[in-house]
C-alpha cells in the first residue's frame, strides 16, 4: 500500500488531535446512588479523628435536592476517595497523566443548622506512596440561615509532574477530604454535600506527538 506524502500529512493532522483529546474516567456509582445508607458503592468513607459519634461521610437522599448524595461532616479529617484505575483510553496509574479536571456538585446542608465556612479539599492522592500529589481547597461558605438545600456546579483543575520514573504503577486516586477544624460531637452542624463527579484527564503533548509519529512510520513502512 502506497500513500504519498502530502495524505501523510493530512493523516497526521487528522490523528494529532484525536490522540490529544481528553480521556473519561470511568468511576464508580459517581452520582452515589447505589448503596445502602450509609455507604456508597465504589467509595472509600474513612472517619475523622473527632468525636462524631456517627459516620463523618454518609450517603442518603437530601432534602430538598431529592436525590442520593455524599455528606462530609466537619469531623477530624475525614475523607471519601475513589481509585483511579481506568479510562476511555484505557488503564490509569499515577504516571499516565499530568492533568485532570474534577467536577462535580456541591453544597452546604443547611436544611437544620450551619456553622461557619466548610473547607473541602480536592486532591488527587498516590494510594502506593500514601501522599498527595496535587490538591486545591474549595471554600463552601456558610449561607447565613438555615433553608432549602442546594447544589452548584463545579470545576477544578488538577495538575502535577507525571514524568517521574517512580510514579509509573502507582495507583492513583480521587479524595475530598473535610479541611475544617473538628466540631466534635457537632461535626454534623458543618456538613458539605457532593454529587455527580466527573473526570477527564488530558494526554501528554509529547505522547500524542510519539503516538501520531510512531503510527505515521508504520505507515511509510508498509509503502
Amino acid at each position: 500500500m502506497k500513500i504519498a506524502p502530502r495524505a501523510l500529512i493530512a493523516l497526521s493532522v487528522a490523528i494529532l488531535p484525536g490522540l490529544a483529546s481528553a480521556a473519561t474516567i470511568q468511576l464508580t456509582n459517581a452520582d452515589f446512588s447505589v448503596g445502602t445508607n450509609p455507604l456508597a458503592t465504589g467509595w472509600l468513607q474513612v472517619n475523622g479523628g473527632g468525636t462524631a459519634g456517627s459516620p463523618s461521610n454518609y450517603a442518603e437522599i437530601v432534602p430538598n435536592i431529592g436525590n442520593r448524595s455524599m455528606q462530609i461532616k466537619s469531623d477530624g479529617g475525614n475523607y471519601v476517595q475513589q481509585t483511579i484505575a481506568l479510562s476511555d483510553l484505557g488503564a490509569v496509574d499515577a504516571g499516565t497523566f499530568s492533568s485532570y479536571t474534577v467536577a462535580f456538585d456541591y453544597g452546604y446542608r443547611r436544611d437544620s443548622v450551619r456553622n461557619g465556612d466548610h473547607t473541602l479539599r480536592i486532591s488527587l492522592w498516590n494510594v502506593t506512596d500514601d501522599v498527595e500529589v496535587t490538591g486545591t481547597d474549595l471554600v463552601i461558605a456558610d449561607p447565613g440561615a438555615t433553608g432549602a438545600n442546594s447544589l452548584a456546579p463545579g470545576s477544578f483543575v488538577l495538575s502535577y509532574d507525571n514524568t517521574a520514573a517512580s510514579l509509573a504503577g502507582d495507583t492513583i486516586a480521587i479524595r475530598f477530604t473535610s479541611m475544617s477544624a473538628d466540631l466534635g460531637t457537632n461535626a454534623w452542624q458543618r456538613t458539605a454535600i457532593i454529587d455527580n463527579v466527573a473526570i477527564t484527564a488530558v494526554p501528554e503533548p509529547a505522547a500524542a506527538l510519539a503516538g501520531a509519529l510512531g503510527l505515521l512510520g508504520l505507515l511509510r513502512r508498509r509503502r
